[in-house]
């Protein structure tokens, strides 16, 4: 697991770092300097701890449910913003820890448009497995982009007893456990995870672009952000011409 250390930081920007392509450096750069701007550590989930597959053949599976290291970062951390590889920072994103009490996770529901029956599939699949949740109506958020506090850790806690399976393991285990525990959720807009389901938004490049986070979820969306990532960093560079030197590589 990697650091950037800041003295007295207790926040921090996560990303997941394991079997990615060579081409998402680029996205860990624009991380890099997302965190000098808003005083956050970068730390990247590098090498895997969890070692367990739910499926013997879909490996990205076992991949995902590396994300449950968050639960010893969380010993560290008071906040965290959670990011998949997949995501680009645009610069006119704001300080998203900020926006988002302790108390609450901050997420974006994906359960819209003509595939949100999956979602609710999901969790009704993982309230069989793993017990009912009475006052669960709806709302799956996507665990690409969570704002997390430290009062959050118990949802990461891995144990394969208490894990959801079906199409998104660690997705529906999170949704599940904050469903069961009645965590208060700051249920953010679209700009914030801006996922290929909010279609309007997303099928329009100039639209797609000035949301605050992009997240270029499916493997058949990954060219996609390797077309926009040169756009997406000279807007970066843009801030370091105009004098914002806090932007600056170091």
């Amino acid at each position: 697991m990697a650091q950037e250390v800041q003295s007295g930081s207790r926040r921090a920007l996560v990303t997941m770092s394991i079997g990615d392509p060579a081409g998402f450096a680029g996205a860990h750069g624009i991380f890099r300097r997302y965190c000098r701007r808003h005083g956050l550590e970068f730390v990247t989930i590098s090498e895997r701890k969890i070692r367990y597959s739910p499926f013997l053949f879909r490996r990205r599976f076992a991949l995902h449910l590396e994300k449950f290291q968050i639960f010893e970062l969380l010993a560290l951390y008071d906040r965290i913003l959670y990011l998949d590889s997949d995501i680009l920072l645009l610069p006119h994103c704001p300080d998203v820890l900020a926006e988002v009490s302790p108390e609450a996770l901050g997420c974006v529901h994906e359960d819209v448009g003509p595939d949100a029956w999956k979602r609710h599939e999901e969790m009704m699949k993982a309230q069989r497995r793993l017990g009912p949740v009475p006052n669960w109506s709806g709302g799956f958020f996507n665990a690409g982009m969570l704002v997390l506090s430290r009062a959050h850790r118990e949802l990461f806690r891995f144990d394969r007893r208490d894990l959801a399976k079906g199409r998104w393991p660690d997705q529906t285990t999170l949704n599940f456990r904050v469903a069961r525990a009645g965590i208060p959720k700051a249920i953010l807009p679209p700009a914030y995870n801006l996922l290929p389901v909010f279609a309007d938004q997303w099928s329009d490049p100039g639209k797609r672009l000035q949301a605050h986070i992009v997240h270029y979820a499916g493997q058949e969306n990954k060219a996609m952000m390797l077309a926009d990532l040169p756009r997406v960093q000279a807007a970066w560079e843009s801030l370091m011409i105009s004098g914002n030197t806090a932007d600056r590589e170091s």
